[in-house]
């Protein structure tokens, strides 16, 4: 199945209306067209080199019913094709497609890789384990990493969708949820990954703000929420203790001349060994 990020500034995009111009269609129509070119294409032209296709097959893709030279030329004219010395190319489609093509790449490595590790171990009817060479279907999970075969990704996936819908009131794509299980993957909570994306929202960021969350956070070796919880608190504590004293004014009912009152803390009194008391119950 093919599929691709679509974003809702094409329809205002002059590209796009001055395409839609040039093949003498309205908006909706044109944007349709381009999809429809570029899903054909992440099946049949991965890298974007349209060189071997001929216009026919162009407008095909296209599913363009008048001349075939005239859609080629106005996508070129409008710049969604590149004619070079070369060739020709979708604009920019590393921009478009190559994350995608290359997330594609990834996941079917990790099935096989998921079908590889699961093949080697199974059960036999009366519950023993063999090598796999008579194999009865039934698998044993692998509970170091997520099940793949229809369990723990899957579970983890529609944990993950339940809760980005519930969050931003919308269903995130393919590639958004990959970015969002890799994490889980590597061994992150899937209730730390979800507070990010509250945290996203909160902020009202959107799901790129969660991702970085997450980047950093499995940098600084953080995989439960907990953790997070902890690293949260110790960053605050640190801010307070380096700040400069500052003062709140207030009203000291003496001639109106307003005092300070100093609410800086010095970082003396803070006690790590509570801290972790209360986050990881002192262990």
């Amino acid at each position: 199945m093919a599929w691709i990020e679509s974003h809702e500034t094409l329809a205002h995009h002059p590209k796009t209306r001055k395409l839609a111009r040039l093949l003498g269609e309205d908006l909706p129509a044109t944007i349709g067209r381009l999809h429809l070119l570029w899903w054909w294409a992440m099946n049949y032209a991965q890298d974007g080199d349209l060189t071997k296709y001929d216009d026919s097959d162009i407008a095909d893709a296209l599913m363009w019913s008048g001349d075939p030279g005239h859609a080629v030329e106005a996508l070129c004219t409008a710049g969604f094709l590149d004619r070079t010395e070369d060739g020709l190319y979708i604009h920019d489609w590393q921009d478009y497609a190559g994350r995608l093509i290359v997330q594609r790449e990834k996941n079917a490595e990790r099935k096989r890789r998921s079908r590889a590790r699961h093949a080697d171990v199974t059960r036999t009817d009366d519950g023993q384990e063999c090598d796999g060479r008579e194999s009865h279907g039934a698998t044993i999970p692998n509970l170091t990493k997520p099940d793949l075969s229809g369990g723990g990704d899957h579970a983890h996936a529609r944990e993950i969708v339940r809760a980005y819908e519930q969050i931003y009131g919308t269903l995130p794509n393919p590639v958004q949820i990959d970015d969002l299980v890799q994490y889980v993957e590597q061994g992150m909570e899937v209730g730390l990954v979800i507070t990010a994306l509250r945290r996203s929202r909160v902020k009202g960021k959107d799901l790129e703000y969660a991702l970085g969350i997450l980047r950093r956070q499995l940098q600084r070796g953080i995989r439960t929420v907990a953790q997070a919880e902890m690293d949260d608190a110790r960053f605050e504590l640190a801010i307070k203790a380096r700040a400069p004293t500052e003062t709140k004014p207030r009203a000291n009912g003496e001639g109106g001349v307003n005092r300070g009152v100093d609410w800086r803390s010095d970082g003396a009194d803070v006690d790590w060994d509570a801290i972790e008391e209360r986050f990881f119950g002192g262990g």
